[in-house]
């Protein structure tokens, strides 16, 4: 063999091979530019040994980033990654305290992985303000801008997508539809009430949850697109069905949200959430589903109310469709959806407030403007979780369930509903967390398991966790004279 050809196969196994990444990108995050990019090398195998993988998806080592060759190269990826490269700048000893703080708190509690993931959604959140970068499509007299459409407008970004993560959001969009024709005709085609029988959360299933949770697997098992699903209706793990091929993502799916609300023509929703696969072997696991809400690549809900409504993210901004039933097909309703950083409502459920701890009790009277710091939020809580949440996206406002004395978890499920609405809701510039912490930074260790929630504006949002991260009332402010304003 000649030795030129032997020593080039030996650096490209070991540093990989130059990665340009592309126009469209570098012109969103010029800053990228200031790193080396490659694709592959024997870093990323090391990486993933210290992890007890066979391969991390990337690495850094001082300017240069190393990228997995399956990953796909998305913003939040790209950007977490350089400011690994920013960290390694400007802490000269920065592997040895990465190793600590990964020793200490494990590879998910590392504050530089923290920071990492903080960087990148601001950076992204940043730049989805900006005009210059609405350059979708739109409706005209003789053409509309349907849900299939803006999708391929948006991956043509991204030269190295392999069209995978679109596939799964039309699927999705195919599910919606007949799940909307259902919920139509629920009161004539005798399917409401209940199917009388438990859910694995101990819930009495509706006919519809039954339906619904059919709709999306049959949807979805066959395409090649996913090698896993979980539903909140089903106690495990959902495979796929054996002689169809597997895909690269999982995804998690409440596919009727406030069904018990459908016999009284309340809007009812299905929420979604999708993750890469991160295990090998073709059929995913436990630990695919069991990841952070920050590594989701794509969430959304559909709402079936007085129209049908899909809003969906993949780190780009968030953006709603509604179905016009005369051509069946989701237009484009609503790019950039930006939630006010205040809010007009407050959506809780007042019957468990004699089971909240002190600090929820307080919190709710600074909503209500009764301790006189503030103007009151207007009431509205409907009990349909999409239904409320959808309001305060589009309106401004929170919507909040505490934990209390009965379920001092939490109530809400998190794999299922908190973190796909914390991820929409984070891209349009609110903010979700548990009371304590940022709800996409929770690190779940169930399938089934429960979380207090408060998401929506980032101010109101903010005050929650002024109130109860440290249990006791905020100080009241200062008047002119000095003197502390009562309630």
């Amino acid at each position: 063999m000649d030795p030129r050809r032997a020593l080039k196969a030996i650096r490209r196994v070991l540093l990989g091979e130059p990665l340009a990444l592309s126009a469209a990108v570098l012109a969103l995050y010029p800053m990228l530019s200031q790193a080396r990019w490659r694709r592959g090398g024997l870093a990323l195998y090391v990486g993933g040994w210290f992890l007890g993988r066979r391969s991390v998806e990337g690495i850094t080592l001082g300017r240069t980033v190393f990228l997995a060759p399956w990953s796909t190269q998305t913003p939040q990826l790209l950007l977490h990654e350089f400011t690994h490269v920013r960290q390694f700048a400007a802490v000269t000893a920065f592997p040895f305290l990465y190793a600590w703080q990964s020793i200490r708190h494990g590879y998910r509690g590392n504050r530089f992985e923290r920071d990492a993931d903080a960087y990148a959604a601001q950076m992204i959140a940043e730049r989805s303000l900006r005009p210059e970068v609405r350059h979708v499509v739109k409706h005209t007299a003789t053409s509309v801008v349907t849900i299939e459409r803006f999708i391929i407008e948006e991956e043509r970004n991204f030269p190295d997508a392999t069209g995978e993560l679109s596939g799964v959001l039309y699927d999705m969009a195919l599910a919606a539809k007949m799940i909307a024709n259902k919920v139509r005709s629920a009161g004539l085609a005798d399917i409401l009430g209940s199917a009388g029988a438990e859910n694995v959360q101990g819930e009495i299933q509706q006919k519809l949850d039954v339906i619904s949770n059919e709709i999306i697997i049959k949807a979805f098992d066959h395409g090649g697109r996913l090698c896993a699903m979980a539903s909140e209706e089903e106690p495990g793990i959902i495979q796929i069905p054996e002689g169809f091929r597997t895909g690269k993502y999982v995804m998690l799916f409440d596919p009727l949200d406030g069904s018990s609300n459908i016999d009284v023509n309340v809007p009812v929703g299905t929420i979604f959430s999708v993750y890469k696969k991160i295990t090998r072997g073709p059929r995913g696991e436990m630990e695919d589903m069991l990841q952070p809400g920050r590594r989701q690549v794509a969430a959304g809900y559909i709402i079936y109310g007085s129209s049908t409504m899909l809003v969906y993210t993949t780190g780009q901004g968030a953006h709603g469709f509604t179905l016009d039933p005369s051509i069946g097909e989701f237009l484009l309703s609503h790019p950039h959806i930006r939630i006010p950083n205040a809010g007009r409502y407050l959506s809780v459920n007042d019957a468990y407030e004699q089971d909240w701890p002190d600090a929820t009790r307080a919190l709710m009277r600074r909503y209500r403007g009764l301790d006189g710091e503030r103007k009151s939020l207007n009431v509205r809580y409907v009990g349909s979780l999409v239904a409320d949440f959808h309001r305060n996206l589009l309106g401004g406002g929170v919507f909040a369930y505490p934990s209390n004395t009965k379920s001092p978890r939490g109530k809400l499920r998190l794999l299922y509903e908190a973190n796909p609405l914390a991820f929409i809701v984070e891209q349009a510039g609110g903010l979700a967390s548990d009371g304590r912490r940022r709800i996409l930074d929770v690190d779940p260790t169930d399938l089934h398991q429960r979380t207090p929630l408060y998401i929506g504006s980032k101010s109101e949002v903010e005050t929650a966790i002024e109130f109860l991260s440290t249990g006791e009332e905020p100080p009241r402010r200062r008047r002119e004279d000095g003197q502390m304003e009562s309630a």
